[in-house]
C-alpha cells in the first residue's frame, strides 16, 4: 500500500527539467518496506541509476542505521527550524511551508557538509 503510493508520487516527476534535475540528484532511503520493495527498487534503480543509496541499492546502506548521515545531522531540524517559523493552519499550509523552506537550502551551504 504505501510502496504504491510512493510510485504514485514518484511517477509524477514527468517534466523534461525535473528528469535534468533527477540525473544530479541522489536518492537515500532508510529500507522502510515501502522503499524495499521491488518494483519500487526498479524504478529507483531506472531513475537514479547508481546515484541511490540504502538497502538493496547501488551504494549500499544498512536498513535502519544508527549512523548519522548529513539528513539527520543537519538537514531534517534546519527544514523543521524554517517550516515553523509561522503557524501552520492546513495540510495544504503545510506543504506550502516545506516547499519553501526546501527551496532555502542552498547547495552552497550543503556543500560545506561532512559526506
Amino acid at each position: 500500500m504505501v510502496g504504491n503510493a510512493f510510485l504514485a508520487t514518484q511517477n509524477t516527476r514527468k517534466t523534461e527539467h525535473e528528469q535534468e534535475e533527477t540525473s544530479s540528484m541522489w536518492f537515500q532511503h532508510d529500507g522502510a518496506p515501502a522503499h524495499y520493495r521491488i518494483d519500487v527498487r526498479l524504478h529507483l534503480n531506472a531513475t537514479y541509476g547508481q546515484q541511490g543509496i540504502g538497502r538493496g541499492g547501488p551504494v549500499l546502506w544498512p536498513a535502519l542505521s544508527p549512523d548519522l548521515n548529513c539528513l539527520d545531522y543537519f538537514l531534517w531540524g534546519y527544514v523543521k527550524s524554517l517550516v515553523c517559523e509561522t503557524p501552520i493552519n492546513s495540510a495544504e499550509d503545510l506543504a506550502s511551508h516545506i516547499a519553501a523552506a526546501a527551496g532555502e537550502v542552498r547547495d552552497a551551504y550543503l556543500q560545506t557538509l561532512p559526506l
